[in-house]
């Protein structure tokens, strides 16, 4: 099933890329994924979802930065719980009632690849994470975007164990995997 790329002003990704880099946050799910494998592997994907040493401080921090950009009252933050039991804070634009930035407390072990001086979850943790998605009966809705995302990681490490060239280490300048 191909997606639809999605248009989103350009002041947003840049604001929130920078609030992450501030917050020593890290990206996770599908704008990791696509930080990390090629173009031709990418998913659409509609909003950041980040984790976060204080969610709530680094949701009410992005929420002013990106009312300080537009210039208006034009985004507001609030809390709801997920179904795992975790607590999430989302950034949401007034108007659309789109979800711009989901900021969850950091896991115990995240291990991150730094690319572009921003931190994103790396494969190999996210197929851990999609693993789990897969194996709790909670989460159901959830398993054919977790399949989706496993086949995607899974093609793209089929392909360097083949030797196929596909993507441009240039453009995805990786640092070394440290465990945060």
């Amino acid at each position: 099933m191909r997606f639809k790329r999605m248009l989103m002003p350009w002041h947003i990704p840049n604001t929130v890329r920078t609030q992450v880099k501030q917050n020593d946050s890290i990206i996770y799910g599908r704008r990791a994924l696509n930080a990390q494998l090629p173009r031709t592997l990418h998913r659409g994907t509609i909003d950041f979802d980040v984790w976060s040493k204080n969610p709530a401080r680094s949701a009410n921090q992005l929420q002013a930065s990106l009312d300080n950009v537009v210039r208006h009252d034009g985004y507001y933050d609030e809390a709801w719980k997920s179904k795992s039991g975790k607590r999430v804070y989302s950034v949401i634009e007034k108007d659309t009632k789109e979800v711009i930035a989901d900021f969850t407390e950091m896991p115990d072990r995240s291990y991150f690849k730094i690319v572009g001086g921003v931190k994103y979850q790396t494969l190999q943790n996210a197929k851990i994470h999609y693993h789990q998605i897969l194996n709790d009966p909670l989460l159901k809705k959830r398993w054919s975007k977790a399949k989706g995302d496993l086949w995607h990681i899974e093609k793209f490490e089929k392909q360097l164990r083949n030797g196929q060239r596909t993507f441009l280490l240039k453009s995805y300048p990786f640092k070394v995997i440290r465990r945060y």
